[in-house]
């Protein structure tokens, strides 16, 4: 696993990779500063499951290359894998969206016997506190 001083390295590269800049920050050497990094590696620096991280790279989602025994990830296949996540992203839905399809197709009242009608929240309802 990453040392905390490996991560911040990894993190600045990630951050200049955003900017357009594939190299090392000058002043920083091939040693501090890897081309590839493991997949526990990878799951660590987004903060996912190494679970959720191997998926992504059996799927070919994330890129990858075998060295060795070890699999491998280029921090530029990193960096687009993440680029490509976030402009699939979709936007956070609205209280009054989340509640809509929280309910939808519940019986009225929210309990089972209810006259079966499906509950529509309008966006400018207020939401009731219990």
């Amino acid at each position: 696993m990453l040392r905390e001083e490996q991560e911040e390295v990894l993190l600045e590269a990630l951050a200049r990779a955003a900017q357009g800049h594939m190299g090392p920050t000058p002043g920083t050497t091939v040693t501090t500063y890897p081309l590839a990094i493991s997949v526990p590696e990878v799951a660590q620096l987004l903060g996912i499951s190494q679970k959720h991280a191997w998926t992504y790279v059996m799927r070919g989602e994330l890129p990858s290359f075998q060295l060795g025994r070890r699999r491998l990830v280029a921090l530029a296949d990193l960096y687009a894998f993440i680029k490509s996540k976030a402009a699939n992203a979709r936007p956070a839905p609205t209280c009054a969206q989340s509640l809509a399809g929280r309910h939808a197709g519940r019986p009225a009242g929210g309990h089972a016997g209810g006259s079966g009608e499906p509950v529509h929240v309008e966006e400018d309802d207020e939401v009731e506190a219990l």
